[in-house]
């Protein structure tokens, strides 16, 4: 009996690895190259040069800039580039620059 329990969680455990696994498909890494696209197209390869480790998390774009400069510039038109990149249908709610 102890091994048919063994079996049983195995299963289960099993089947939550797979829906796991389903659920958190290889698309996700395609959609965040596809996003540091839509950050080049949206901003240009100069400042896309410019800014490093752009992610996403609870709907708030983090990007590191390496340049203070433009690190204020970017800063003060913030919500200009918000709308753009929501134009994309992305519904984020924030961007903070590091």
């Amino acid at each position: 009996m102890g091994c048919m329990k063994r079996n049983l969680k195995t299963k289960k455990i099993g089947e939550l690895i797979y829906q796991f696994f389903e659920s958190n498909k290889l698309d996700k890494k395609k959609e965040s190259i596809d996003f540091l696209k839509l950050w080049r197209g949206v901003m240009g390869k100069d400042i896309f040069r410019e800014t490093k480790n752009i992610y996403l998390r609870n709907k708030i774009l983090h990007v590191y800039v390496q340049n203070s400069k433009l690190k204020q510039d970017l800063n003060y038109n913030k919500m200009k580039i918000l709308k753009k990149i929501n134009d994309f249908n992305l519904e984020l709610e924030e961007i903070v620059f590091h």
